[in-house]
Parts: structure tokens; C-alpha cells; sequence
């Protein structure tokens, strides 16, 4: 997450499990994890847009990791925690910084580039069947 703050592997592979369930892959697309990756999420979180979310999300982190305890989770089971903590179950890790997670996987997953002459198109442009370069197709 740039000079301010790393996060340990095993925190790492908790963001992969939580980015692929908040926004998981199927057939016609690819999920958050690998549309939007750990290192895309910390990235937008060292940006401006969202630094005032920052401190909040990395201490979320911290705390899930502390919940976790080393464990290896599997799908179903990730499923399960996001939901105690999405319900308030678990006090010590916060279910608002939870909900604004899901809304920044979300904004990272189906935005546009802020480059808007990037070779890469958001998930959702391909779901769409929109393609942002010009059309070879003339009249």
C-alpha cells in the first residue's frame, strides 16, 4: 500500500478471499480478485480519493487477520464470517468499515479507468458488450 503501510502475506491472502467473495468470477467474467487484485485495492487506498477510508480499512484488516488467527478459510467459510461481520456478530471488526469495503471492491470493479485512454476496460464494460475503443464498422 505504497510507504505508509505493507500487509503481512497472510493478510494479503485474506484480502484475495474477501475480494473473490464480495465480487467472485464466473463464466462471462472475472471476479474483483482478479479484475481488481489486493495490490489494486491497496493502491486506490493510498490514493486521495479514498484516503479518508484508509486508516479504517486497514484496521479492519488488522482485526479480521486477529479473528482469523492463522486459519485457512475455505470459500464457504469466508462466506460465513463476512456474514457475522456484515451483521454486527463480531464486534471487534466493524461491520460499517465492512459495507464501505463492499462499496469501494464494488466502485473499483464497475468504474472506468480514471485514464481514460487506457488499453484495459473495467469488467463490467465486457459484460456489457461495450468495447471502449472505436468501432472498425463504418456506417
Amino acid at each position: 500500500m505504497g510507504p505508509e503501510r505493507s500487509v503481512s502475506r497472510t493478510q494479503r491472502d485474506l484480502l484475495r478471499l474477501v475480494l473473490d467473495r464480495l465480487v467472485p468470477a464466473d463464466d462471462d467474467a472475472p471476479g474483483a480478485e482478479e479484475a481488481i487484485g489486493v495490490d489494486g485495492l491497496l493502491n486506490a487506498l493510498a490514493s486521495s480519493r479514498y484516503a479518508a477510508d484508509r486508516a479504517d480499512v486497514m484496521a479492519w484488516i488488522d482485526a479480521l487477520d486477529e479473528v482469523i488467527n492463522d486459519r485457512t478459510l475455505t470459500a464457504d467459510e469466508t462466506d460465513d464470517l463476512l456474514r457475522l461481520i456484515d451483521a454486527g456478530h463480531i464486534p471487534r471488526v466493524s461491520a460499517a468499515t465492512f459495507g464501505r469495503l463492499v462499496t469501494i471492491t464494488a466502485e473499483l470493479f464497475y468504474s472506468s479507468p480514471e485514464d481514460q485512454s487506457a488499453e484495459r476496460s473495467t469488467p463490467a464494460w465486457s459484460m456489457l458488450g461495450y468495447s471502449p475503443r472505436p468501432s472498425s464498422r463504418h456506417g
